[in-house]
Parts: C-alpha cells; sequence; structure tokens
C-alpha cells in the first residue's frame, strides 16, 4: 500500500521539501494540519483508505504539544499513523531519547529532500514486502465460546500437526493474559506477546519477530499470551495496524493458528483477517445456547466461519442436537477424553498419537490448510550430538 503524508505544524520550507519527496514516490499531495492535536479532536483525523498513513509532526512550536499530538496519531483508533519527529533543537538529550525510543522516525531541521526519502522509505511497511517465491499463509482463528471449550487444546494440536508436516507454522496466544499455549507444549513463556508485536509493527522484520517467539522441538514457533494479571494489556491499535501484522506473519508463515475467545471485545480485526474462524463450544445445552449468540454475531464478520463440537458424551446433548440449533455449519466432534488431555497437559506434551479418537476429527481442522488431509506420521528423531559419548 502507498504511503499517504500529513504533516502537522510544518513551516514552508518543510512542507515544500515533503511535496517534493511524495512527488518522487509517486504519492498524492502533504495534507497539512496548523495545530496540535487534543485528545478530543483526534477521532477526526482518520487516514486515506488503502493507504500507509505518516504524520510529520513538527514539535518545535510546543514541544509538550506536539509529542502528544504524536502519541495521538500513532495509537488512532482508525489509522494507526506512523510518526516521523521533525525538530531544529541541537538538544541531545532531546534527540538521543527519541532515537532511543523506536517509536517515531526522526528529521533534523531544515530538512532535504533526501533525507525525508530517507526517512519515508524506513515507513514502507515490511507487510507489503512479500518473501520471494511463496504463497500467502493460511490463519486459523480457534475461537472459545467459553471457558473450558479446550479451545487452546485443539489450536495447539493443530498447529503442533501443522509443524511435524514441514509447515512453517506461527501459535499466537491471543489471550490478554495468563494464557496457555507455552504452558501445554512445556515450553517457556516468552516476555514478548503478539501484542507487542503490534506495538512494534513499524519495525517489525524477521530478525524482532524471531527474538519475540518460543520454539518447540516440532519447529513450531509460539507467541505466547502476557504472563502476567494487570497492567496496560489493551492498546488502541486501528485496524490497519492488524492489517499490516497479520500480512506480514503470512509472508513469513505456512500457517498462523490463533488461539482466542469468542468473548474478546477487541476480537473483531482478526476476525475480519482469518482465512477461518472455528467456534469451539461444549456439547452442553448452556454453552450451546451462547454459540447461537456468537455465531449470529460473527458471521457477517467472518470470511469462513464454522463450528467444533468438543466434550461430546460428557452430557446428554449430542453435536448434532448444537448443529440443529445454528445456522453455522459443523466442522468436526471432539469426544470427551478429560483425563487423557489432562494428563497430557499436566506433563506439558501433546496427546499421543494412538488416541486416533481425538486425532481422527483433528483431520477436519487440518484439511483446512492442506485439503489432501494430514498424515499423523511420527516426526523424524532429531539425533542428539552428544550422542558419541
Amino acid at each position: 500500500m502507498p504511503l499517504a503524508i500529513v504533516s502537522v505544524c510544518a513551516d514552508p520550507s518543510l512542507q515544500d521539501s515533503l511535496q517534493q519527496a511524495a512527488k518522487v514516490l509517486n504519492l498524492g499531495p502533504v495534507s497539512n494540519i496548523d495545530h496540535y492535536i487534543t485528545p478530543s479532536d483526534e477521532a477526526t483525523y482518520k487516514g486515506k483508505p488503502n493507504t500507509v498513513p505518516v504524520a510529520v509532526v513538527c514539535i518545535d512550536a510546543n514541544r509538550e504539544a506536539g509529542f502528544q499530538t504524536a502519541e495521538l496519531l500513532r495509537n488512532h483508533p482508525h489509522a494507526s499513523f506512523r510518526v516521523i519527529i521533525a525538530t531544529a533543537s541541537q538538544d541531545s538529550g532531546l534527540i538521543l531519547g527519541i532515537l532511543r525510543e523506536g517509536k517515531y522516525g526522526f528529521l533534523s531541521l531544515p530538512a532535504n529532500v533526501n533525507q525525508i526519502l530517507a526517512e519515508l522509505r524506513k515507513f514502507a511497511p515490511a507487510a507489503a514486502q512479500p518473501v520471494e517465491g511463496r504463497e500467502d499463509g493460511r490463519v486459523l482463528l480457534f475461537a472459545g465460546v467459553h471457558g473450558g471449550a479446550g479451545t487452546t487444546t485443539l489450536a495447539v494440536h493443530t498447529a503442533v500437526a501443522l509443524a511435524e508436516s514441514g509447515k512453517r507454522t506461527l501459535l499466537i496466544d491471543y489471550h490478554r493474559s495468563l494464557g496457555h499455549a507455552a504452558l501445554y507444549l512445556g515450553l517457556p513463556h516468552s516476555a514478548r506477546s503478539f501484542y507487542d508485536v503490534l506495538a512494534e509493527d513499524e519495525r517489525l522484520d524477521e530478525s524482532l519477530l524471531s527474538s519475540y517467539v518460543v520454539q518447540h522441538e516440532s519447529g513450531l514457533d509460539v507467541l505466547c499470551s502476557p504472563d502476567a494479571f494487570g497492567g496496560p494489556l489493551t492498546g488502541k491499535w486501528g485496524s490497519l495496524t492488524f492489517e499490516r501484522v497479520v500480512t506480514f506473519l503470512r509472508n513469513h508463515y505456512d500457517c498462523i493458528i490463533v488461539d482466542a475467545s469468542a468473548r474478546d471485545p477487541e476480537l473483531g480485526p482478526l476476525v475480519s483477517l482469518a482465512d477461518w474462524m472455528l467456534l469451539v463450544v461444549s456439547a452442553e445445552v448452556a454453552p450451546a445456547r451462547n454459540l447461537t449468540q456468537f455465531a449470529n454475531f460473527y458471521s457477517p464478520r467472518a470470511r469462513k466461519i464454522m463450528v467444533i463440537v468438543n466434550h461430546e458424551g460428557r452430557s446428554a446433548v449430542s453435536a448434532a442436537d448444537v448443529a440443529a440449533h445454528v445456522s453455522v455449519p459443523l466442522l468436526a466432534a471432539f469426544p470427551y477424553l478429560n483425563g487423557v488431555v489432562v494428563a497430557a497437559v499436566n506433563a506439558g506434551h501433546t496427546v499421543a498419537r494412538e488416541h486416533r479418537t481425538f486425532f481422527g476429527p483433528l483431520e477436519k481442522c487440518l484439511e483446512l490448510v492442506e485439503p489432501e488431509g494430514a498424515r499423523y506420521e511420527e516426526p523424524r528423531k532429531k539425533w542428539n550430538r552428544w550422542w558419541r559419548r
């Protein structure tokens, strides 16, 4: 997507240089806002459709108001501007502070066209730079209708099976805090999560991403949930931020599996970007009633949506009963295997392959990204480099 540039409190010289740079990059005209933005009017500044908005904010007239404007635009609810701070100040502490934070670009004024071009090119979205010779990855969003539905179990096993089949796979634990995907795999929690990736979308590259994920022995990469309760767990990320990040991840993975809750009020951007949304529900009366509400709510937003019924046999309610009362098609039904699953979770590993009653329905999930079906072969053993001892 092309850049759309807007300047804030720019003098005529800076505005002219920005116009020349935009012309070199074959962009549209540079807009100008002649005042700093306050929280009360931030929502009126919206980016242009199908563009990546870049704001060049000159802070010299009022440094405090300038930085407030930069933050309001960077966290804009509709556009998520990329921000370049411009100043004629020679204050080394100020300049180093801007550069160290890493969340802004920087222009020292007066800036010439070449300096502006160099800065703008840094802000060209990484998501727009596909990996040559590979197709975009598929995104499967597992969304639990209620607690205890087994959503994490199904997402984890789907992700591991895809990784073991040779596909480069990423598992995203999308829970706002204390998600269990890493725990189920016996992995240490990373200090970084998917929310950190969203916050760093302006400088996201493969090197940064690799420092955020933890890797399972199957080859699966995992973006953990924040391993703490409380604090600033949410951010004001616009839909464009999600689109940039998910596009970047599609370019680097064959499959992206998301473990989430259908109750998350901020799930919307991922729903619209996922290839499939899979609503996970237990075979019980109350969860089945709630499923109808979620199916009606998400169906217009999702590209494709299906239901997975878990724990069939725990009550008199069958998967067929659940499917009969919801307009969304049924993908698979998993039997109640509480002892088997709990034992695997407590040990930090996946369910043993001989439990075909579990892995049989799982093939339906894999067929969404591998139409030929899944082959459950034992993963090849890795040689220990100390085997000669």
